[in-house]
């Protein structure tokens, strides 16, 4: 399972999402269990950056529409709601061990609960999923004390769920706890503070803060590769990161070396999801530098590994029929494009909720088929409300939202409403006088 995490470059709009693999570090578990005794400590995985289209669509805002009622989307919903029924009956067991474990082994009582935090963060119920994560780390607090690897672990697991959920402003300070303890209690070369580095840039990368991700990266990779080997899993992982931070930084050339580096790595592997991955953030790459045309068959490779693997509602899914469809209307084929934004739009309200960074990133590239073809009266709304998504999620007052809304108020120039236009042109400046 794996979990997205989701950016706007500031300056060309480009989007990032990072995925989270399913890799627990495996020493920092065998060391927790001798230490703890218990058979093994679960971590929710490191964050892996992808690329989406960037700035040929515009920025993003609020409500959504209602789901499909296809069936195969009926099925998907059967299926998740089974998933988490299961979810649900292992919950009660692991709750009724952390119980038994508060009265008998309190040092041992944390790791039940970290369990089903991560259970429920799996089967898509974030609000469980902080619950007990949060109750987790209370109980590794005391049991461990503040600066134990129990609270590295839990505030890692927090800072995942946080992300998944668009609140990067929370995920921070969670994974900079991680990584203080870890840097303190690990040798300095130990993989889980690769880990940490790699989720703490992953959140500054979300931020738009590229530069404060960069050197995190590039210490992780170094890290990867002198410990887990040139050609690991977690090294292709970390490429893609920083392929993600050279292109919404313009160093587009460096870009596509680091994920042709991570492609290669992976490939090496079979065509599977990782693969798949990779090949969406190339393509990316080459949709940002204008070259929609190289583009589209990759996304197409993308989105055809991920549907032979992937469950049809699985983010990743709803990512590249988003880019797949964004190619598709820079290079003017509005009737492809048209039906696979509305698909990404479906699965993404489905998964993620109305407001969330992932549903308008889709809402824009809607908003962008519609101004493209000149009808203005469509894509109006869905930039406002690419826009009241940015509000809610980031506040009304960041750069980001001030450069969102100058971008939106080309676009009401662009359809003759000066008055509108001139609104947004105004919020933006007086947000950016805030700011100095």
């Amino acid at each position: 399972m794996s979990f997205v995490i989701h950016g706007r470059d500031a300056r060309t709009g480009a989007v990032a999402k990072p995925r989270v693999s399913d890799a627990p570090t495996a020493e920092l578990a065998r060391a927790e269990a001798l230490r703890l005794g218990i058979e093994a400590t679960a971590v929710l995985p490191l964050p892996e950056l992808h690329l989406q289209p960037p700035s040929t669509r515009a920025p993003v805002a609020a409500d959504a529409g209602g789901p499909s009622t296809s069936s195969a989307s009926v099925v998907a919903s059967r299926r998740v709601g089974a998933r988490r029924k299961r979810v649900a009956i292992a919950g009660v067991v692991l709750l009724l061990i952390a119980a038994v474990a508060v009265v008998t082994v309190p040092r041992l009582a944390w790791n039940p609960l970290n369990l089903k935090a991560m259970a429920y963060a799996r089967a898509g119920d974030r609000e469980r999923a902080f619950r007990y994560e949060k109750f987790a780390l209370d109980l590794a607090e005391r049991a461990a004390g503040p600066e134990s690897l129990p609270v590295a672990v839990c505030a890692n697991n927090l800072g995942k769920i946080y992300l998944d959920a668009g609140q990067y402003a929370l995920a921070e300070p969670a994974f900079q706890r991680a990584l203080a303890i870890r840097e303190k209690l690990l040798r300095a070369n130990h993989p889980d503070i690769a880990q940490s580095l790699h989720n703490l840039a992953a959140a500054y990368v979300n931020e738009q803060r590229f530069e404060l991700a960069r050197p995190l990266l590039e210490r992780a990779l170094l890290i990867q590769e002198a410990e887990l080997g040139s050609e690991s899993p977690e090294v292709a992982m970390t490429l893609n990161g920083l392929g993600l931070v050279e292109m919404s930084t313009g160093h587009f050339a460096a870009a596509q070396e680091r994920h042709k580096r991570a492609l290669s790595i992976r490939e090496k592997s079979g065509d599977g999801a990782d693969v798949a991955e990779t090949v969406a953030n190339l393509a990316a790459a080459y949709l940002s530098q204008g070259r929609p045309a190289e583009a589209v068959p990759l996304f197409e490779r993308a989105l055809q590994i991920w549907e032979k693997t992937l469950d049809p509602e699985h983010p990743n899914i709803a990512l590249s029929l988003d880019g797949l469809g964004t190619a598709y209307v820079s290079t003017g084929q509005y009737d492809k494009a048209e039906p696979l934004l509305k698909r990404a739009l479906a699965i993404r309200e489905r998964v993620y909720g109305a407001r969330h960074p992932a549903v308008a990133e889709t809402v824009e590239s809607l908003a962008l088929l519609y101004r493209k073809q000149g009808q203005y009266a469509l894509a109006a709304p869905l930039y406002d409300r690419v826009l009241g998504i940015e509000e809610s999620v980031q506040g009304g007052n960041s750069p980001v939202f001030a450069a969102l809304a100058d971008s939106i108020a080309q676009f009401y120039r662009e359809a003759g409403d000066a008055e509108h236009a001139a609104a947004l042109a105004s919020r933006a400046a007086t947000i950016r006088a805030g700011l100095h």
